[in-house]
């Protein structure tokens, strides 16, 4: 097994991995006729979530694989669509999308899973949320890496805060959205273990960050940093047994072999 406090001393951090979307994810475009139909910020609204979904359709679709997002894609695209989609889910009655009850709009979400590479597909709406959230935490994980990887105080200080409030994404994905995601729905990567393990390797994320920061401080306590290792090494290490529950797609985000 590979030493988990090695992969520490070498200042790394493991992002988390995309969900793919296919260029179908979402047929929002009924949507907007809807909107049109009742005209004000409906159509507004409507209009502009089509919008937002072409562009991380076009996002996705044209990223190399060695380029990473940027704040940008995060704050000007993902979390606005990702409220957007949210309020249609409401206005629009999204619940009954695909279910043949009601008034409802065709749909069809694509998307390959972060966890299992599957090629996934569903008519559930609120995937569509679970999926985009998953995606902001994975963006902001990213950014957070490359933060660490500048090796300043407030480059760490930076991955630290990106790190949390990525977490925050995947506890609201677990709080808000999964209560009404269908059971069949729950599986790879939006199995209750997978969104467990993904916070909670957020979070240790974020506690390296600020321990790499503290050792950069002037006077700071070896008992105390080698406590903070130890923390950040522990939490690692059980991340790195609760991987092996979700094959090797997890442990490879830890970069531990069996």
């Amino acid at each position: 097994t590979v030493s988990v406090l090695y992969w520490i001393a070498m200042d790394c951090t493991w992002p988390l991995a995309f969900a793919i979307p296919g260029r179908k994810s979402l047929a929002w475009q009924s949507l907007v006729q809807s909107g049109e139909e009742s005209k004000g910020r409906a159509a507004e609204g409507a209009t502009e979530l089509y919008e937002l979904r072409r562009r991380i359709s076009d996002f996705f679709a044209a990223k190399d694989p060695g380029s990473q997002p940027q704040r940008s894609f995060v704050d000007d695209v993902a979390k606005p669509y990702a409220q957007l989609v949210k309020a249609a889910t409401l206005h629009f009655d999204c619940s009954h999308l695909g279910t043949g009850k009601g008034k409802a709009h065709t749909t069809s979400i694509e998307f390959t899973d972060a966890w299992t590479y599957d090629e996934r597909k569903t008519s559930a709406a609120i995937v569509e949320v679970a999926w985009v959230l998953h995606n902001i935490a994975a963006s902001l994980s990213i950014i957070g890496s490359q933060s660490v990887a500048s090796g300043t105080a407030d480059g760490l200080k930076a991955a630290f805060q990106t790190f949390q409030e990525a977490a925050g994404y995947i506890k609201l994905l677990r709080e808000a959205v999964m209560p009404a995601m269908p059971t069949g729905e729950q599986v790879g990567m939006f199995l209750p273990e997978s969104i467990e393990f993904c916070e909670s390797l957020l979070l240790a994320n974020a506690a390296h960050a600020f321990t790499l920061r503290a050792a950069l401080q002037e006077g700071a306590k070896p008992s105390l940093l080698a406590k903070l290792y130890r923390d950040v090494g522990d939490a690692y290490q059980r991340l790195g047994g609760a991987s092996n529950m979700h094959g090797p797609k997890a442990r490879a985000f830890l970069a531990v072999q069996a």
